[in-house]
């Protein structure tokens, strides 16, 4: 369920990772997104950078990919964003970055995908699909089908879709009469032009039809306006262009119209969107495309599109399989055919893929997610650390997965949670210099902002909370001199003013408050003597009258209450043995 890097000079110590987003990232909300993702479910926590030296950079790039190095780099390192990138991509990235490895590529993945190599593009093989056995890198649990880390079937597939014709033929056409789809064939070099009937299985079938025009026609082009088909017809040379209807039976109909056109144009081609027929212009010369909008009598319309390709393409074909337009493009001088997707709004899409590079072992099944699974989240919490970790508990009782990593300053010897109204928070203290922090709790569990900080004396050993009739209270203590102080928290976390102040004996270890049915009391306990002292709370928050002394043996080092069943029972440990 994962596969991340084991050099720990590649991991983000405390889990905090500043960020920049670069102006010129052209879809800023989606990173913002994958980033808010990846701090919502994993330890991770992606802030814009300060100073900070360690960072990550957001940059837009002219690349159909996106990429980022494995692993923190130090220093800026770039997360290369590819053209019109998605959030599930940049989620992909960031995982890299984080230090997560392809999933597909664990060395046990042959057991539940095959990949085919030479069905991978040129150049994406070694970074992209090869397995990585080496010491730096290590698997989390299973291997997971669904990861965000492993690609699709398709990803980095070289197109299938090619063939090799003989040469001559430079225009090639489909076109539907009465459910019935024809292929057109023209060359240019003596106007030869062959139909043929196209098969239910996509294959050629018989020819239907022969001509013999003048020679210079570069293009033929079937179109539809409404219910009426046409025949466009385009010298390349001199720009010459006829219109003709077609008849029912499929045949090639009187002119309606001449135009004089630059020349060059070398491919026309129509096609229907929403009801609205489109003329198609290319230039093999330079690559140039025009479309027009058509008009209702079959002649062109206003230009409502332009396109810069690269040059040497000499056929632009729309076809229809099912329900799904694609793009058929062939270039003459080669043989090269591409086939592409239209998409709905009637631009051109990608390139079909061809056989895919991944393919699952029987009774598997490639779902990669859009978001972080399980898996993921695991792997990039492994190597998320911190001296604070924050783990959700399981109903059993066992221990879940980690949400929360810091990394904070040494020397915290208190970490006490508590509760004011609704609202909990963490108090932290510094025995050795009296420094406090305190800190809410977000609704997640994780450690959120803080909310003051105090620098107190130094000394304080014990620091317990309680409430009596609906107010908080902080009771804190030194073993040093026995001194006491009681605070009432107030309503936003801070700490209220002092209540109480008591000077004890030293050597209390353990203040310990515990309610017997509504009554709550105060358990004290020096370890080193086995001193035992309970009291009372007032009602008003302060220590009370003493209840009872006892004097036990010397090294009761922890002391805790819990409740059964509606008992209450007392839990003391040495830590030595008698």
């Amino acid at each position: 369920m994962g596969y991340y890097i084991n050099d720990k000079s590649k991991q983000w110590y405390g889990a905090t990772i500043p960020y920049v987003i670069d102006n010129e990232v052209t879809r800023p909300e989606r990173v913002k997104n994958a980033i808010q993702h990846w701090n919502d479910v994993t330890v991770a926590r992606f802030v814009e950078r300060g100073n900070q030296d360690d960072y990550i950079q957001f940059v837009q790039t002219n690349e159909n990919s996106s990429s980022s190095m494995v692993g923190k780099q130090g220093g800026k390192q770039e997360i290369n964003l590819g053209v019109n990138f998605q959030e599930r991509t940049v989620i992909h990235e960031i995982g890299h970055a984080i230090g997560l490895k392809h999933e597909h590529q664990r060395p046990d993945r042959d057991n539940f995908i095959t990949v085919h190599r030479d069905r991978v593009i040129d150049g994406k093989w070694d970074n992209n699909f090869k397995k990585k056995i080496t010491n730096t890198v290590k698997t989390y649990d299973n291997y997971d089908l669904t990861s965000r880390m492993h690609y699709s079937q398709y990803t980095f597939a070289k197109p299938e879709h090619r063939y090799d014709w003989y040469s001559g033929w430079s225009t090639v056409e489909f076109y539907k009469i009465n459910g019935v789809t024809y292929l057109f064939l023209l060359k240019k070099s003596d106007g030869s032009v062959h139909v043929h009937r196209m098969n239910s299985n996509g294959t050629v079938g018989s020819r239907v039809d022969t001509r013999d025009w003048s020679s210079g026609w570069t293009t033929a082009q079937p179109f539809t306006v409404g219910s009426q088909q046409y025949l466009f017809l385009l010298k390349e040379g001199n720009g010459h262009v006829h219109i003709h209807k077609f008849n029912n039976n499929g045949k090639v109909g009187t002119e309606l119209q001449r135009f004089d056109w630059s020349s060059g144009w070398s491919t026309v081609k129509f096609y229907e969107i929403n009801g609205v027929t489109y003329l198609f212009l290319l230039k093999k010369s330079d690559g140039s495309v025009h479309v027009h909008r058509m008009n209702s009598n079959g002649t062109v319309g206003n230009r409502v599109d332009s396109r810069n390709w690269s040059s040497g393409w000499t056929t632009a074909q729309p076809f229809i399989v099912g329900s799904q337009q694609y793009l058929f493009l062939l270039k003459e001088g080669k043989g090269h055919v591409h086939i592409h997707y239209y998409l709905n709004d009637g631009t051109i899409g990608n390139e079909l893929p061809g056989a895919p590079p991944i393919v699952p072992k029987p009774g598997n099944i490639i779902n990669s997610s859009s978001h972080l699974t399980n898996g993921d989240i695991g792997a990039a919490n492994t190597i998320l650390r911190g001296n604070v970790h924050i783990h959700k508990m399981f109903l059993d009782g066992n221990v879940g997965v980690k949400i929360d990593a810091r990394g904070w300053t040494k020397g915290w010897t208190t970490a006490q949670p508590f509760t004011v109204g609704s609202q909990q928070y963490l108090f932290l203290l510094k025995e050795g210099n009296g420094h406090v922090h305190i800190h809410k709790f977000n609704i997640n569990g994780k450690v959120g902002a803080e909310v003051k900080q105090y620098d107190w004396s130094s000394g304080w050993s014990t620091v317990e909370f309680y409430e009596i009739n609906g107010v908080t209270y902080l009771f804190l203590l030194k073993k040093s001199d026995g001194s006491v102080h009681v605070h009432r928290m107030n309503s936003n976390g801070t700490v209220g003013s002092r209540i109480d102040t008591k000077d004890w004996s030293s050597g209390w270890t353990t203040a310990q408050p515990f309610t017997v049915g509504s009554q709550q009391y105060l358990f004290l306990l020096k370890e080193g003597k086995g001193h035992v002292h309970i009291h009372k709370f007032n009602n008003n928050g302060k220590v009370g009258a003493e209840v009872k002394r006892y004097d036990w043996s010397s090294g009761w080092s922890a002391v805790e209450f819990y409740t059964l069943k509606k008992k209450l029972y007392l839990f003391i440990l040495k830590k030595q043995k008698d």
